[in-house]
């Protein structure tokens, strides 16, 4: 490593903090504002973004981004964070979130990105910056002034390449997952909200001519009908052991959720939580057992986040888990739950925060077809949800060996040569 260069990363990059858009210029029509929310690590996220008019603007070309640039966060609870734009959108950088662009003839772009997600770049950041957790600030400078030490181009593209390799595979299988669900919830529409299940003979059933009856909600299938899903499903709350009682949580194996551990992972199925507690701390509170592929709601606060557990779990109070039965599948439910989030997060109140009690919830209407066409949909929908987990397993796996590799390339510990 004698042969790599000690430097600050202002000197082999240019560091371009965002533009004070007015606010009076966002709306529905424009390019994409990139703000500290957007950076969710390792992604930006270009979906429902506000909008900005940039007519009204000259000189501003320095603050676009395009597909590969990455940003840090410079102000709040995620300073430091950075994220990179994946995708072939146009947006454009709000003040306190800044641009790290490299300059080309001495340093890779790819490579700074894997340099700046590293955990040295992050306890930099949280050292250097002042004020408090919740408003901590950095400016253009502090960031320049990161001491790096880094290797010629050509070993840093070496580098670059093989992390990009890694990053493009998770990226991919997160692509292919999110289509998988876009899929399976169009199936649940078509033959649950349409009715167009196959029939007898295969064809879509209401537009066959299948038989109708009228019900509360409208035409419905001869033979189905509407529950509450309270009378159909269990559905349990959580707990949480005190956390002044160390027994409750040294060494514990239980895998205890609380909402940030679905927030954080932005997953369909969750492998894992963030804290266990002990078969103590379980017995001494209100948090409740369930078996692996139970469907997690969180009910309070951030409302409306789903995860389908793949080990045996409990919550805090901040849930509505469901139990599947016989009779509604977790891919039904999950499907169910889907079409019903707008009207759980409307139902939701509170003066704190927001939160959809489990008397409220299950008052919500559900409905009931013939065990035939339940049956007939776990058998299609199985195979697609099961590839949804294989695929997240996949991630934990390279990304794992992502985060290992990382700081290894990037101190020089492991080197790669032609």
């Amino acid at each position: 490593m004698s042969d790599w260069q000690e430097t600050t990363l202002g000197r082999i990059a240019r560091i371009i903090p965002g533009y004070a858009f007015k606010s009076e210029d966002f709306g529905c029509h424009g390019y994409p504002i990139v703000k500290i929310t957007h950076i969710v690590p390792p992604n930006v996220q270009i979906n429902d973004n506000e909008k900005v008019n940039i007519s009204n603007y000259k000189n501003i070309d320095k603050y676009q981004l395009q597909k590969g640039d990455f940003v840090v966060a410079m102000t709040g609870a995620t300073i430091g964070k950075v994220g990179r734009i994946r995708t072939n959108s146009i947006a454009y950088l709000n003040q306190r979130v800044a641009k790290i662009e490299a300059k080309k003839d001495l340093s890779d772009n790819d490579f700074l990105y894997f340099l700046v997600s590293n955990m040295k770049f992050t306890k930099y950041i949280e050292s250097f910056s002042s004020g408090s957790s919740a408003q901590a600030n950095i400016s253009g400078s502090d960031i320049e002034r990161f001491p790096i030490c880094i290797p010629e181009l050509v070993e840093q593209r070496r580098i670059a390449a093989i992390l990009s390799a890694l990053d493009n595979k998770i990226d991919l299988l997160r692509r292919q997952n999110a289509t998988l669900e876009h899929l399976a919830q169009t199936l649940f529409t078509r033959w649950f909200v349409e009715f167009e299940f196959p029939n007898e003979v295969g064809q879509p059933y209401k537009s066959s001519g299948g038989a109708m009856v009228a019900s509360e909600f409208g035409e419905i299938p001869v033979g189905w009908r509407f529950s509450k899903i309270g009378d159909k499903v269990k559905f349990l709350g959580g707990g949480t052991p005190s956390t002044k009682e160390p027994a409750y949580w040294e060494a514990g194996k239980i895998v205890w959720y609380s909402p940030t551990d679905l927030t954080k992972n932005n997953r369909l199925y969750s492998l894992d939580s963030g804290k266990h507690i002990t078969e103590l701390g379980l017995q001494k509170s209100s948090a409740k057992l369930f078996p692996a592929y139970s469907l997690l709601l969180t009910s309070r606060a951030t409302v409306g986040e789903i995860a389908i557990n793949t080990q045996k779990a409990c919550t805090n109070q901040g849930f509505i888990t469901l139990i599947p039965n016989e009779k509604f599948s977790v891919y039904f439910l999950h499907g169910w739950l889907k079409t019903q989030l707008r009207q759980i997060r409307n139902l939701a109140s509170g003066s704190t925060f927001p939160e959809i009690s489990k008397a409220v919830f299950g008052k919500l209407d559900i409905v009931i077809a013939d065990q035939k066409t339940m049956d007939c949909y776990f058998n299609v929908t199985k195979p697609t949800y099961q590839k949804i987990e294989n695929n997240i397993n996949q991630i934990q796996t390279l990304t794992r060996l992502r985060d290992a590799l990382l700081p290894k390339l990037m101190s020089g510990q492991i080197r790669v040569t032609a």
